[in-house]
């Protein structure tokens, strides 16, 4: 009888063990399981996708998407615009009548002048090829001011060279109505010509 007793328990010992053994696996998995999905669930909420307005675009487009009942104009990081330009030898020459620059490197007729300071031939003005920064900026953004601008020249620009502009922007200054850019404009054989830093004043500049 004793005996029988003893039987009875190990046996349902070892019953309570395969219990164990055989759902604990089963246990652990469906806890792993949830806790991927809070993850994926969690995942899914926190991850954000960028707008088409938070990513950079020229700032002919910014303009023409500028809220229509306020008029205000939204700039960020990386937004740009650009210039081109062929400085003719009569372009040349007009700047020199207009401005009353006439030193002899810039002559149209004649290189002897610019080849005797070094250069391969006449050169265009350092200032009329600068310009073509504010023609970037004014053409894309009317009404708006520059309120500084720094020019550094890197190579000469001789006449009938093509110069590209190209204006970035990066910082802006909302509640001031300040846009901060940098500047580079490279020749035909994109070659660095001039480079510069320019602070604009936009004052249709969303906060």
């Amino acid at each position: 009888m004793a005996m029988k007793r003893i039987l009875s328990l190990n046996v349902h010992r070892l019953s309570k063990l395969h219990h164990i053994h055989t759902h604990a696996p089963s246990t652990i998995l469906t806890s792993s399981s949830s806790f991927y999905q809070f993850q994926h669930h969690q995942h899914r909420f926190s991850t954000t996708t960028a707008t088409e307005e938070d990513k950079p675009t020229t700032f002919a487009a910014r303009y023409a998407a500028a809220s229509q009942s306020s008029g205000k104009v939204k700039l960020i990081v990386g937004d740009y615009t650009t210039a081109d330009k062929t400085f003719t030898a009569n372009d040349v020459q007009t700047y020199a009548d207009i401005t009353g620059d006439d030193n002899p490197v810039h002559n149209v007729n004649d290189d002897e002048a610019a080849q005797a300071a070094g250069f391969n031939a006449s050169i265009c003005h350092g200032m009329f090829s600068g310009a073509l920064f504010s023609a970037a900026v004014g053409g894309a953004f009317p009404g708006a001011v520059l309120v500084e601008k720094t020019l550094k020249w890197k190579k000469p620009l001789y006449i009938n060279e093509s110069l590209h502009a190209h204006v970035e922007v990066t910082k802006v200054l909302p509640r001031r109505k300040l846009v901060l850019c940098d500047m580079k404009a490279t020749n035909g054989s994109d070659e660095l010509v001039v480079e510069g830093k320019v602070t604009i004043l936009v004052r249709d500049l969303q906060e």
